[in-house]
């Protein structure tokens, strides 16, 4: 029973360094992101960690969130400086792209864009890394409250 227990505590111990990298390049990433919302306000992070995309076989993870009419939102990137990879995003709605923080254009991608929802509902939030490179990085979402003048809260 002996020769049992120094096999099991290396295994242990290699998915506790496992686990801790993980968590460290997010948590220091969340702490980035949100310095880039400024007034709005925080609703959710996602954690984005992929490998390096084979040829025909892109590294993606899709998230669904629920967006508000004529709520304005604001969404960030970060990303981890020890991997290659740029974080970028698309969102989408039942009838195709809404927008993405990257323009093929520029060949650029923004950490900071923001959009005023036209229509409330269910959305799609696609994250990869530009050229399918490998990856960590964080998306951010935040929105601002509709009533923003004091005319609006005096009235209230």
């Amino acid at each position: 029973m002996n020769f049992c227990k120094p096999k099991i505590l290396p295994v242990v111990f290699f998915l506790f360094i496992g686990t801790t990298a993980f968590g460290q390049c997010n948590d220091q990433l969340i702490d980035t992101a949100l310095t880039k919302i400024e007034s709005f306000t925080y609703l959710k992070d996602f954690k984005v960690r992929l490998k390096k995309a084979k040829k025909n076989s892109p590294q993606a993870a899709r998230y669904t969130v629920i967006l508000s009419k004529d709520t304005k939102y604001r969404f960030t990137t970060t990303n981890a400086k020890e991997y290659p990879g740029e974080l970028i995003w698309t969102l989408y709605d039942s009838n195709g792209v809404v927008m993405s923080n990257f323009v093929a254009s520029k060949s650029k991608a923004y950490s900071v864009v923001d959009m005023t929802c036209k229509k409330s509902g269910r959305y799609y939030l696609t994250y990869s890394f530009l050229g399918g490179a490998s990856g960590c990085g964080v998306g951010l979402l935040s929105f601002r409250n509709k009533t923003k003048t004091i005319d609006e809260l005096i009235d209230y």
